[in-house]
């Protein structure tokens, strides 16, 4: 038993190896995700010995065994860990990024963390500057909930079945999962789990066939170590890696165990126990909990991507941590809580093992309460008034003076923090780092707003729903971020305003021909958003979209012209006598607001120059294509820009969520500023409404 745990902990190093480099990027194995599918083959094998051989206790004994024995195995490290990121937290990104940080450690003491971190944009364990420092918790959280929900299953299948009825059922139910898994990407947790449960039901078989290695088992096993070096190197992070490649990387793995005998017969086993190998193998656990957040944290505080020195100083840095936390905290906590090395009784010794556990639980789950409390009572510095609560934000009910400016306030506010913003730390701001990119979509107009393939031209209705006159908004994104602002107005004049969006969609047929599937969509959701006009018949039409080249498609500035004239045409003759406002001028960015933000840095350091945030020639062509057609149009960039620059920050509140969207708490911001060019839409819907009233009906 001893020699064959040797050879597991060398494949534990083997897997960490995959992951550290595909993570930091240094060494070749850019697929080095495949070693977490390792890491749940192992986890899965004798996280399932131990279920197995404790089968035959009572059901509260087995279930409070079980649970205790992960805890006691997991928590002192991940408390640690959790808590001193939270520290460094603090220092680096400041109080304003703790509250949805230590949201998040508390995900990780409680083993959620899976479900709380967004995976459907990228990896879910990540080292990007944007990446939450407890990322890597999001495999630690996972693997807790398959021991637990694994043991639940089999107890209560082997309770009422045979040993072999049991195992039948599960080999039926994971080949109908299999089946099942098909094409499903990484990103969810099919492959992991998928993982656990090969390493898991293989570990049945293992003792039965441990001392019957022969050179076939010694074939089979070169061959998985080929195919997982191979994905390891072959694969990175855009390619698709599916469930049924997942469970090849897994049944690799297998292959490679099956080859251990406690007599270390087979040749590939003799070299996973290679002392220094098999050694370093009881510091993977420490070492995967510290490097990922060095990794995320340090590129913080220096405010750029790291140098491969930088990177290659934090895995040596991680590493002697690992060592250092492994034998000063996680060997002493582990032989205080189970003296009796984790061999437990039919009677459960509740006084030292389990009461000892239960203790440090309530220990680190305070301490995560606590450090995400803190950040409510950091004082929030740069606003003129308190800032208005989000309800407000949403639905003000009236604008008021001492925080929301008027035109000539904010252009003093503009110019101020362009004159003097080289001078001034960022501080306290609306919504904050931690909430912004979430900005960029309020909920108020989230029913209606399409987004990826989504072709529905989805229709809300606000203002005022029993106004007589209607107003429609229609663009992309920068539609609903109009309607944020125009809301409340709608509101005050009795005006329903229907808004439907769609995300990188422009009113523009330049990007029509380009051969994607987000192009096409977009082209279909175009025409579907144009045949809402007659069903809303509006009093007045308002055309919302950015002026620069949308991810689908690229136009140069000839054929952008062609397209929004194209637009403009068919727009033109659908509207008839509505008249039609244009809204452009929209500001850009070519890097992310929360990665700057997030840094002890100037509100100067992350403005943006007008030239790079305003396309200046194409706002000017598309004034005089909409004007030929008497649309009237408006220019946002004033309300953005002054002087050159575009500030991050303008009056304690963030302009951008991300680098496309404006930040819906802005454009609330601004209402009474922009009320003089947005009451005209409402008065346009109010006069087209009455003259329609007197028409006689068509």
């Amino acid at each position: 038993m001893h020699e064959r745990i040797q050879g597991i902990e060398g494949l534990r190093v083997v897997a960490m190896i995959l992951v550290a480099s595909w993570l930091s990027g240094i060494g070749p194995f850019t697929g080095g995700f495949v070693g977490l599918d390792v890491g749940f083959v192992i986890a899965g094998f004798f996280a399932s010995r131990h279920i197995t051989e404790r089968s035959d206790l009572p059901i509260r004994a087995f279930f409070v065994d079980v649970i205790a024995y992960r805890l006691r195995r997991v928590v002192p490290l991940t408390a640690l860990v959790s808590i001193l990121t939270g520290g460094f937290i603090i220092v680096v990104y400041g109080y304003s990024h703790l509250d949805s940080f230590m949201s998040t450690a508390r995900s990780v003491i409680l083993f959620y963390t899976n479900f709380q971190l967004d995976s459907g944009r990228g990896h879910p364990v990540s080292t990007a500057m944007s990446a939450s420092p407890f990322s890597q918790f999001w495999t630690i959280s996972l693997l807790q909930q398959c021991i637990v929900v694994w043991a639940a299953i089999y107890y209560y299948v082997r309770q009422r079945a045979s040993e072999k009825t049991t195992r039948t059922i599960f080999w039926i139910a994971m080949a109908l999962a299999i089946l099942a898994a098909g094409e499903a990407h990484y990103y969810s947790v099919v492959s992991s789990v998928m993982a656990f449960a090969v390493g898991a039901m293989y570990s049945w078989y293992h003792d039965r066939n441990e001392a019957q290695v022969t050179l076939v088992h010694d074939a089979l096993a070169s061959l998985g170590l080929f195919i997982i070096l191979f994905a390891s190197i072959k694969l990175h992070s855009g390619v698709h890696y599916n469930g049924l490649l997942g469970v090849a990387i897994a049944l690799s793995t297998v292959a490679i165990i099956a080859a251990w005998a406690p007599d270390g017969a087979g040749r590939l086993e003799r070299i996973f126990e290679f002392r220094p190998l098999s050694f370093l193998g009881r510091y993977t656990f420490a070492f995967y909990l510290w490097f990922i957040p060095g990794l995320i944290v340090l590129a913080n505080a220096r405010h750029e991507a790291l140098s491969t020195s930088w990177r290659a100083l934090v895995l040596l840095g991680a590493a002697v941590l690992a060592v250092l936390s492994h034998h000063f905290i996680e060997v002493p906590v582990l032989k205080w809580l189970d003296p009796d090395d984790d061999r437990v009784r039919d009677e459960l010794d509740f006084k030292i093992t389990y009461r000892g556990t239960g203790i440090l639980m309530t220990v680190t789950v305070l301490f995560s309460f606590g450090f995400a409390n803190m950040s409510h009572y950091k004082p929030v510095t740069a606003f003129r008034a308190p800032p208005p609560t989000a309800l407000e934000l949403a639905f003000p009910t009236y604008l008021d003076p001492a925080f929301y400016p008027d035109k000539a306030e904010l252009r003093d506010t503009l110019s101020k923090v362009v004159r003097e913003g080289s001078n001034v730390k960022v501080s306290g701001y609306l919504p904050g780092a931690s909430n912004l990119d979430k900005d960029a979509d309020s909920k108020a107009f989230w029913d209606c707003t399409a987004r990826g393939n989504d072709t529905t031209a989805r229709v809300c209705r606000v203002g005022d729903i029993k106004g007589r006159s209607r107003i429609l908004v229609i663009g992309d994104g920068r539609a609903a971020a109009l309607a944020a602002s125009l809301q409340p107005l709608a509101a005050r004049e009795h005006a329903q305003m229907y808004v439907t969006a769609r995300h990188g969609c422009r009113n523009n047929t330049a990007y029509d021909t380009t051969d994607n599937a987000r192009t096409a969509a977009c082209r279909e959701w175009r025409g579907n958003a144009l045949s809402v006009i007659p069903q809303v018949q509006p009093d007045v039409i308002v055309l919302s979209f950015v002026e620069r080249n949308p991810r689908s498609g690229v136009a140069t500035d000839a054929e952008w012209e062609r397209g929004l004239r194209g637009f403009v045409r068919e727009l033109s003759d659908l509207a008839g006598d509505v008249p039609v406002v244009d809204v452009g001028g929209w500001p850009s960015r070519k890097t992310s607001p929360v990665e700057c933000l997030k840094g002890n840095v100037t509100l100067s350091k992350c403005g943006t120059p007008l030239s790079v945030a305003i396309n200046v020639s194409r706002q000017e062509t598309r004034r005089d294509i909409v004007k030929a057609h008497g649309f009237r149009f408006i220019s946002m960039t004033k309300y953005f820009c002054m002087n050159k620059t575009c500030p991050a920050i303008v009056g304690g509140v963030a302009t951008m969520a991300n680098r496309g969207a404006p930040s819906q708490s802005y454009m609330r911001y601004i209402t009474r500023a922009v009320e003089p060019e947005l009451a005209k839409i409402t008065s346009l819907a109010r006069a087209h409404h009455r003259t329609a009233s007197k028409s006689p009906p068509k």
